[in-house]
């Protein structure tokens, strides 16, 4: 498991999202520890990454003409893969295969879809053990489906 440097304050979390699944399941999370940043064009998270310094990146690239395997690439490439976890999440029929991959090039964690946010939940305390997310985030979990859509 890859070690991250401790955190202290409010954790920045990047959604790399070209469906809106992320946005859905940050707005779960019950905190003002942390600063969400959403982008829905892959080819941006370079960029992204290098300027925002991000604790953690959450990726769900799935349509034709830039995936998670592309961005992937691209971040390997720069050596930004490795400097914060990134939780990638994919399809159900992804492969075993493809899914070892990812984590042997340096994605912290693959989800296949759909997504449970139990078990989204339990990697992000699976990640506070290497790389303490702020308690609040994960505290006050569920969220009502109203608290969910007042967000």
């Amino acid at each position: 498991m890859q070690e991250f440097p401790q955190k202290l304050g409010k954790m920045k979390i990047l959604g790399i999202d070209d469906s809106g699944n992320i946005d859905y399941w940050i707005k779960c999370f019950h905190s003002d520890d942390y600063e969400y940043t959403s982008i829905c064009d892959g080819r941006e998270c370079i960029r992204f990454i290098r300027d925002g310094k991000y604790d953690l990146v959450l990726m769900d690239l799935a349509k034709p003409g830039y995936t998670n395997k592309d961005a992937i690439t691209s971040l390997e490439k720069v050596n930004l893969l490795k400097k914060q976890p990134t939780i990638v999440f994919v399809e159900s029929s992804a492969s075993d295969d493809e899914i070892d991959d990812f984590i042997v090039r340096g994605a912290y964690q693959c989800i296949r879809k759909p997504v449970k946010i139990e078990l989204l939940v339990s990697v992000l305390k699976g990640l506070s053990k290497v790389n303490p997310i702020p308690t609040k985030i994960l505290k006050k979990w569920p969220l009502t489906e109203q608290e969910i859509k007042s967000k």
